[in-house]
């Protein structure tokens, strides 16, 4: 029986639907220390254990909506220029 994760909704997902912080790291070519700085910004991700845990499709969430972010900063400082 797979082990279960409990998001902050108390909803339990299978952990294979999760990647660890070396995998992470791994998938996007990038530090370890990298993923923790990202993780104390907002990329969601849950604790097991002494363990870190992240869903890649929120990964591509929290990715996105920073960029839109960001995007839409540089806008409102061109415009305001």
């Amino acid at each position: 029986m797979a082990e279960k994760a409990e998001h902050s909704t108390g909803a339990a997902r299978p952990l294979d639907d999760f990647l660890d912080e070396l995998a992470l790291a791994t998938l996007l070519k990038v530090s370890r220390a990298t993923v923790r700085n990202w993780r104390a910004k907002g990329l969601p991700g849950y604790k097991l254990g002494v363990r870190w845990w992240y869903r890649e499709s929120e990964v591509a969430e929290w990715f996105g909506a920073t960029m839109r972010r960001a995007q839409s900063e540089v806008a409102t400082a061109r415009s305001e220029a």
